[in-house]
């Protein structure tokens, strides 16, 4: 099973005339910094919690969808063929 080791955050990116409000990709440690953000998953756009890294059993921080999408392959229960989640953050 793959680890969700990236998610995405809705927020300012770019600069100048460039500048735009959006999701952008960052790792699930880097998010672990940020407090009270809203994160999706970058395959399915589920909404994500994120889990810090822990020693037993060992295992590095991650994503874990809030409510299961078995048309991820980022997920615990995925199905083999990839889908949208049925309630995506857009």
């Amino acid at each position: 099973m793959a680890r969700m080791v990236q998610v995405e955050v809705r927020k300012w990116h770019g600069t100048g005339e460039n500048r735009a409000f959006g999701w952008q990709l960052i790792s699930v440690v880097d998010g672990l910094r940020l407090r009270d953000e809203m994160f999706r998953c970058p395959e399915c756009f589920g909404k994500v919690k994120l889990m810090s890294a822990s020693d037993s059993p060992p295992m590095e921080a991650h994503g874990e969808h809030h409510q299961r999408n078995k048309g991820c392959s980022l997920g615990d229960c995925f199905d083999g063929e990839q889908r949208i989640h049925s309630s995506p953050l857009k």
